[in-house]
């Protein structure tokens, strides 16, 4: 994916509805079982599921409202798989009296193997 200044490009009306995405972050994990012989060596790995955690950073503008815990999105985050459908985990949003109004969401998805 090339890199652009404009961060929010690629993010649907559900997320830049409330603010303006200053950064992101996907992260890939997968859980794994082990198999052992009747050494206890192990002889075989399996991966069961992969997960894809999205973090998104940025600022909100007065009199939005944010995402709900358990609402979805889609959103192609340039890995080749095209737009999927995330979970929102967490809503965060903060102010201070010298500083704009901020916000993250974090959201999951998994795909069983």
């Amino acid at each position: 994916m090339a890199k652009t200044t404009d961060v929010t490009l690629t993010f649907p009306l559900a997320v830049t509805d409330f603010g303006t995405v200053t950064s992101w972050t996907v992260t890939s994990s997968g859980k794994h079982i082990l198999g052992h012989d009747e050494d206890g060596e192990v002889d075989a790995e399996a991966y069961t599921e992969r997960k894809w955690e999205l973090d998104i950073e940025g600022e909100f503008e007065d009199g939005t409202d944010m995402l709900a815990v358990g609402g979805t999105f889609s959103l192609d985050v340039g890995d080749g798989n095209g737009a999927q459908t995330y979970t929102v985990d967490e809503c965060d949003m903060g102010q201070s009296n010298d500083a704009v109004g901020t916000f993250s969401v974090k959201a999951h998805r998994f795909q069983n193997l």
